[in-house]
Parts: structure tokens; C-alpha cells; sequence
């Protein structure tokens, strides 16, 4: 990988070699041809030039990250959301009360089991 000022320097021996190409063509040197160096530069600083190339895939990543951390984190607070709405908070004694969050981390067990599937799911399709 090179660096910032390493690229700006590729850059500016390209642009000066085309403005020089240029001023050849207007002073008849249309029959000339380039060297082949000048073909390859002007790829490597094509493909050097483009700052938003890999940018983009990281915040790809991210966003679909976000969205699914969001996803999971919503679906987490509804499934407690509903397992409160059942009556399931008022404690009547220690039992009472061991069974019922027994009750709710076997739901998040079971809802984080799917998650984990789906996730092992869309790995071997990814590297397959």
C-alpha cells in the first residue's frame, strides 16, 4: 500500500506526462507512440486514485451490522415486553420466582439459539 504523498507523487508524474503527451500531439507527434510504462502508471494511478473504493465495504459492514444488532436488541426487548404482559413479574414466593425467570431466560436461551443458527446459516453459504 502506498502512501498519501507517495500516490500524489505518482499522480502529479502522470498528469505532467500527459500535458507533455499533449503538447506533442500539437506539435505534429501524432505518429509517436507511448512507452510502455506510461500504460502501466496511468493503471496503478487509476486504481491508487479512487478513495472511496474501499471505504465503502467497511461502511457496508457497518451498516448492516448496526441493523442487525438493532434487529436482535429489538427482539430481545419484545420477547421480555410479552413475557411482563403475562403477569409474570408479581412474584408469590421464592419458587415463584426462580420459575418464572427460569421461564424467561429459556425463551432468550431459545430466541439466541435461532439467532446463532441463522448466523451459522449465512457462514458455509458465504465461504461455499
Amino acid at each position: 500500500m502506498l502512501s498519501c504523498a507517495r500516490m500524489r507523487q505518482v499522480w502529479r508524474r502522470e498528469r505532467a506526462g500527459a500535458q507533455a503527451g499533449a503538447s506533442q500531439l500539437s506539435a505534429g507527434g501524432a505518429g509517436k507512440h507511448q512507452p510502455r510504462g506510461a500504460v502501466r502508471l496511468r493503471r496503478r494511478v487509476t486504481a491508487l486514485v479512487a478513495p472511496e473504493g474501499p471505504a465503502r465495504p467497511r461502511l457496508r459492514r457497518f451498516g448492516a451490522s448496526v441493523v442487525f444488532f438493532g434487529l436482535v436488541g429489538g427482539n430481545i426487548v419484545v420477547i421480555v415486553w410479552i413475557w411482563v404482559a403475562n403477569h409474570n413479574l408479581p412474584f408469590l414466593s421464592t419458587a415463584d420466582a426462580i420459575t418464572r425467570i427460569g421461564a424467561l431466560t429459556g425463551l432468550l436461551a431459545a430466541y439466541l439459539a435461532l439467532v446463532q443458527v441463522l448466523l451459522l446459516a449465512r457462514l458455509r453459504r458465504s465461504s461455499g
